[in-house]
């Protein structure tokens, strides 16, 4: 993986997880554990954790509806 990337992987997770614990309302403790860009760096795809674990499929349905409003943000 190129340095420019890494980098661009590390600002998201620290950005995303900023927008998270700032602006959205989560049922559980969640945390960003890796962001992985593609290589044009237009797309990125990130993983999560949540805690407890069987709040993780609600989480997960939030996260992708306010996906649009966290692309804006970022």
């Amino acid at each position: 993986m190129l340095h420019r990337e890494e980098r661009l992987n590390k600002i998201l997770r620290e950005k995303i997880s900023e927008l998270i614990a700032k602006e959205l309302e989560l049922p559980a403790f969640t945390t960003i554990t890796s962001v992985e860009v593609d290589e044009g760096l237009r797309h990125a795809k990130a993983k999560f954790s949540s805690i407890p674990i069987d709040k993780a499929e609600e989480v997960l349905k939030i996260l992708d509806y306010e996906s649009g409003f966290l692309r804006a943000k970022l």
